[in-house]
């Protein structure tokens, strides 16, 4: 998957799950650019790195987490109103094929 397909990827999954990235161009950002996205602080960020629930990479000094994975601990994490967790997408992808036959 080509660094243009990867991006679109990830801006349709988030979409679907109601998280926006249309402004972005990058297929990582900064835990700073990650915590403004999520509307949390920085430090939840740098805990959620450090613990290794939110995956980063290091270019040099930078730490980056990709866009995918950003999606993916989105999905990982939510929640329905009950407090049980929603079905992924791929779960409910699976659902939806099976329910065809």
């Amino acid at each position: 998957m080509t660094a243009t397909e990867t991006l679109e990827h990830a801006r349709r999954l988030a979409a679907e799950l109601g998280f926006p990235l249309d402004g972005l161009d990058r297929l990582a950002v900064s835990p700073r650019m990650t915590a403004r996205l999520l509307s949390v602080s920085l430090s939840q960020i740098e805990k959620r790195v450090a613990s290794g629930e939110l995956r980063a990479f290091r270019v040099g000094r930078c730490v980056r987490i990709e866009l995918m994975e950003l999606v993916a601990f989105i999905e990982r994490n939510r929640q329905t109103r009950d407090g049980r967790r929603k079905p992924s997408v791929r779960a409910r992808a699976i659902d939806l094929i099976e329910g065809a036959r």
